[in-house]
């Protein structure tokens, strides 16, 4: 058939060019063109042989997903703020990638507190009722210590049975075993108060009129150190943060 003049007309304008329209070709395939004057595409997919973690912060802000090539999983930011995103998975798979926080979702601690008791450390479920379990001891059995939670252990300082204790224990929170000594506090007393930041624990007051306020880091393991005094002695202060 012969071409008409639209039709000549029609093939002038294909190509790549400015004002050009672009054309399959005999392979069923458009030409390589410069996408970088695209807009409303989106491109907020990464392709990772790896999952993402909360200091990933990604450029697209919340809505970008990730896709692990390795396991399949595929998340989506829900939270872009710096260094504490959120990755939700939301393929098959478990395990949302997100910054930890203080209050725990699994289980509660216990450690043995009276003349009776070997030390016992136990846990019980906050997901399930029931009784708790018994996965270890503590290094010393003592009573009125001051506890605290951090993102992959728990530690207990301090205490009292038959003469007080500077005593710093730490358990694993995921696998069920005996607590370690991984320090000392700079005091040995008990009924003393505490609080925590997601780093570091304080521990103050106690009997006596102790005032020091012992700072013990979570990261690293070694000996409390002085960081101040309370503005008078205090015998079993609770403790707080914000």
């Amino acid at each position: 058939m012969a071409l008409t003049k639209v039709d000549i007309s029609l093939m002038d304008n294909i190509g790549t060019t400015a004002n050009k329209l672009l054309a399959y070709d005999g392979s069923g395939n458009l030409p390589a063109v410069d996408g970088s004057q695209l807009i409303n595409v989106n491109t907020g997919v990464t392709n990772s042989a790896s999952d993402p973690v909360i200091t990933t912060n990604p450029s697209g802000g919340v809505g970008t997903q990730w896709n692990n090539t390795t396991s399949g999983e595929v998340y989506v930011c829900t939270d872009a703020t710096a260094g504490e995103n959120v990755w939700t998975n939301i393929g098959a798979g478990t395990g949302n990638v997100q910054p930890w926080g203080f209050q725990g979702t699994a289980y509660g601690y216990h450690f043995g507190s009276n003349d009776n008791d070997n030390g016992s450390l136990q846990k019980y479920s906050f997901t399930s009722d029931g009784n708790a379990t018994d996965l270890g001891t503590v290094t010393v059995a003592r009573n009125t210590w001051v506890g605290f939670t951090a993102e992959t252990h728990g530690y207990n300082h301090g205490g009292h049975m038959g003469s007080t204790s500077n005593v710093t224990d730490k358990f694993n929170m995921s696998t069920d075993a005996n607590s370690t000594d991984v320090g000392d506090m700079l005091v040995s007393a008990h009924q003393r108060g505490g609080s925590s930041s997601l780093t570091y624990a304080y521990v103050a007051g106690s009997v006596n009129s102790v005032t020091n306020i012992d700072k013990h880091s979570f990261a690293t393991d070694g000996n409390a150190t002085d960081v101040g005094d309370l503005a008078q002695g205090l015998v079993g202060p609770a403790g707080t943060q914000v």
